[in-house]
């Protein structure tokens, strides 16, 4: 009697030493204890979203696949609206035959692909609800005139580079209905004086949102044909490349602006293009002197941006690495 109340003592210390060491079944980090990780030279608080909610693997690659094969059928529903004046799907909204039934149907899927995105990101988190949106805005994209439709109905690259803009314009109000639904990105923290940039007025957010400048010169070097595979890849690709820059460039800030600026800077690349211009555009999309920055269409640059920034925060955890000190580890053996 007297050595099994021994071990039942026993392992009641062990239970209250267990209870005190984790309280929530995970270890708590004391943030006086989360120093810097200076790895690439960039302070990173902590570890990210210790106490966030984990979702099972399974369950969660289901929940992006399947809000990714929804917002598809939407984008392609939406696609179906835009008929340029010669029959042929048009390059945008702003230049089709009917541009104002053609918009109506293109804010109605985004607001829809928007939704999905939302409840994607909830169950997930933001960036994955993002990139949910932006494989429906693919669909659309893929399913949409190219280049060839705009310069050969004899359409404007001015025009195309007002309309990137107001994609850019939507995008935001996109990317603010997942943040407002999912919440921020958890694995963002605060810089070393424990501060939170603004994310549209700080010199962070700038900073960030300035990462878009890759995006048209990376078309430029990729972009070589009109073919909608071709350019659609390169603007995922140069946004990937701008959003893993952006997180570098400002890792503590939340990269709202960062998700828009392909659109913005792709703009000024079809304004650069339409300026370059040595002849009618037909003749120079005939001859190959258009330059690649016209080649990709305002629908283009939007799932570029979406699915390349989001894959690019993605790949930007491989450089920030969130270490936890030795300085509460308890030691065993």
């Amino acid at each position: 009697m007297r050595h099994a109340s021994t071990v039942v003592e026993h392992i009641g210390r062990q239970n209250d030493f267990k209870r005190n060491l984790i309280p929530s079944g995970r270890p708590e980090l004391d943030p006086g204890f989360q120093e810097p990780n200076r790895r690439l030279g960039l302070p990173v608080r902590g570890i990210a979203a210790t106490n966030a909610p984990m979702i099972d693997p399974f369950r969660r690659t289901a929940t992006w696949v399947i809000g990714a094969i929804l917002a598809g059928v939407v984008g392609a529903y939406a696609a179906s609206a835009g008929v340029a004046t010669t029959g042929a799907p048009t390059p945008g909204v702003l230049q089709a035959e009917t541009p104002m039934a053609t918009a109506l149907a293109v804010l109605v899927g985004l607001a829809a692909m928007a939704g999905i995105g939302a409840v994607v990101g909830r169950l997930t988190n933001t960036a994955v609800g993002l990139f949910v949106v932006g494989c429906g805005l693919f669909v659309l994209a893929r399913r949409m005139g190219s280049a060839e439709v705009l310069v050969f109905r004899g359409g404007s690259l001015w025009v195309t580079a007002i309309e990137t803009f107001l994609w850019g314009v939507a995008l935001l109000g996109v990317v603010l209905l997942v943040f407002k639904v999912s919440g921020p990105l958890k694995d963002i923290e605060p810089d070393e004086n424990n501060e939170r940039p603004h994310m549209f007025f700080s010199r962070a957010a700038m900073m960030c949102a300035a990462a878009g400048v890759l995006v048209p010169v990376l078309v430029w070097v990729l972009a070589q044909t009109p073919m909608k595979g071709q350019v659609l890849a390169a603007t995922i690709i140069a946004s990937m490349v701008a959003g893993l820059a952006g997180r570098l460039l400002s890792p503590h800030v939340q990269p709202v602006l960062l998700f828009i600026s392909p659109c913005v800077f792709g703009a000024v690349g079809h304004a650069v293009g339409a300026i370059m211009l040595p002849e009618p555009a037909a003749a120079a999309l005939v001859s190959g002197s258009i330059t690649p920055l016209s080649l990709p269409m305002p629908p283009d640059y939007a799932a570029g941006a979406l699915l390349g920034v989001a894959m690019g925060l993605g790949w930007a955890k491989s450089f920030l690495h969130h270490e936890e000190t030795p300085a509460n580890a308890v030691t065993t053996g």
